[in-house]
């Protein structure tokens, strides 16, 4: 059953994939960057900010530009990099619990319940989580050893520093495994370990940021100056998680019950824990501490921090119990069924929302200036129109550090760069330079008051952003006594 559940999850999976409409709000400005690098363009460089704003790391983009050199710059390149990291990804957590001696089968149930976690939100679309999963993975496999050479340690490093340049936080590997050594085997060596690795870090940051003069300032600053404070969100998401995740869940219980009880199989772990457990404990632990909670990432960060590790620590010793071992397994297809709302169950679901962003497209290809919210961002790029709000550019005024460090980008520069860049959009929606807005109706970049005095509604349509399972209507605004623009007959 759980076989039957996963391959129509995997259906529905590629169904994403050749969809030409963006599956999440925010998709979009991963597309819009990408076209920048096609064009020979720096979105880390002032002139291009806060349009070209991007809080994660540039490795995403390099690995998918020469695909979308080829291939073409679209929503399906960036995703199938997505797809290709996370079947890399599921083969790497494979062979790791096979290393650990978990037969086949049961190794199997483990990857299913990854696959799904991987699945989830944003991870499988045009973002660059998926490839930073791989990353930290591969530097798992590499690192995560009982006798870990120098050799390995090193090679291990450098993939941990291309998930640094992915998503900063998936570059963990190489820190928590050099605490391990310090703490558990050689204190001298675990302190090489953890210098070389921090030394290794701080160089990439300062070398990148050579390249693309702001990039420490988005992709490290502007993520840690991002609020962390929602209590409830932290632990709604911590029970989400735990039912997504059913069978980790009692394969949890199932090993804390044999841990207390004394089973062969546990009693080294009093002196020195499996790697695994420990890295699951050190992960959860800054999840609880800081990232959990952030309220815009739900269990995110759980199944990326989390669920592999936790994963290649539980399942050796549930494995080797037959009973524990049958209730996991057992779960497995309960879990999907309890998940399927996190969603779209049906091909008819992606054809209709990709209607909705077919009109819009119409309207953008009428139009020679158009300013729209997040929504349509992917849109306007691969229509070759700019983009003013990729849906990160009004996190921009959060990335200034006012303390003055060496490979920043000054505080004074990029707040200058902010109020130049809404003062001038301001001036071109006063002088109704834009011959369409769409306008979502959220408090965002675009300012409703001013677009008002200046603009009429015309019309409204719904958009479905269906794998995110996002949907709200964006309202499409013409300058006052011009004629509007023709609207399709779907739109409201």
């Amino acid at each position: 059953m759980a076989l039957v559940l996963g391959g129509w999850l995997f259906l529905l999976h590629i169904r994403m994939i050749v969809s030409p409409a963006p599956q999440e709000m925010r998709e979009g400005a991963v597309v819009w960057i990408t076209r920048l690098l096609l064009e020979g363009r720096n979105p880390y460089d002032l002139a291009e900010l806060p349009a070209s704003a991007n809080v994660y790391g540039i490795f995403y983009h390099l690995v998918a530009w020469p695909l979308a050199l080829i291939f073409g710059n679209g929503f399906t390149v960036h995703r199938t990099v997505s797809a290709l990291s996370i079947l890399g990804a599921c083969l790497l957590l494979y062979r790791l619990l096979r290393g650990e001696r978990v037969d086949p089968v049961f190794a199997s149930c483990g990857v299913l319940l990854f696959y799904a976690s991987s699945l989830y939100f944003v991870a499988p679309l045009a973002r660059p989580d998926s490839l930073g999963v791989l990353l930290s993975l591969a530097s798992m496999t590499l690192v995560f050893r009982d006798r870990v050479t120098p050799g390995a340690f090193l090679i291990g490093l450098c993939c941990a520093l291309m998930a640094l340049a992915t998503k900063v936080y998936l570059a963990y590997p190489p820190f928590v495994m050099a605490a391990y050594v310090f703490l558990f085997v050689s204190r001298p060596r675990g302190l090489a370990y953890g210098l070389t690795s921090v030394a290794a870090a701080v160089s990439l940051l300062f070398a990148l940021s050579t390249f693309y003069p702001a990039y420490v300032s988005l992709s490290v600053v502007g993520n840690a100056q991002t609020g962390y404070g929602d209590a409830d969100h932290l632990w709604r998401q911590t029970s989400d998680w735990l039912v997504f995740s059913l069978p980790l869940t009692l394969g949890l219980i199932f090993s804390a019950v044999q841990g207390v009880a004394g089973v062969r199989s546990f009693r080294g772990w009093r002196t020195r824990p499996s790697v695994f457990a420990f890295g699951a404990a050190v992960n959860a632990g800054v999840f609880f501490y800081v990232l959990g909670w952030h309220p815009g990432a739900h269990m995110t960060y759980l199944f990326q921090l989390v669920t592999p590790v936790l994963i290649l620590a539980v399942w050796p010793h549930i494995g080797r119990s037959a009973w524990p071992r049958a209730v996991v397994a057992a779960a497995l297809p309960l879990a999907f069924v309890l998940n399927a709302h996190y969603f779209p169950l049906t091909f008819a679901r992606f054809t209709a929302a990709e209607q909705g962003f077919a009109q819009v497209s119409r309207l953008i290809d009428g139009e020679e200036h158009v300013l729209g919210s997040t929504e349509v961002a992917g849109l306007l790029a691969l229509a070759g129109r700019p983009v003013f709000d990729s849906g990160q550019s009004e996190y921009f005024w959060e990335t200034a550090l006012k303390l003055p460090v060496p490979g920043l980008a000054p505080a004074s520069l990029l707040s200058a760069r902010w109020d130049t860049f809404v003062a001038e959009m301001e001036s071109d929606i006063t002088s109704a330079r834009f011959g369409l807005i769409i306008r979502n109706r959220r408090h965002g970049l675009i300012p409703l008051d001013l677009v008002s005095r200046h603009y009429r509604q015309t019309g409204t349509i719904d958009l479905d952003f269906a794998w995110a399972s996002q949907r709200w209507p964006v309202d499409l605004w013409a300058p006052q006594g011009q004629p509007s623009p023709p609207v399709p007959s779907a739109a409201r």
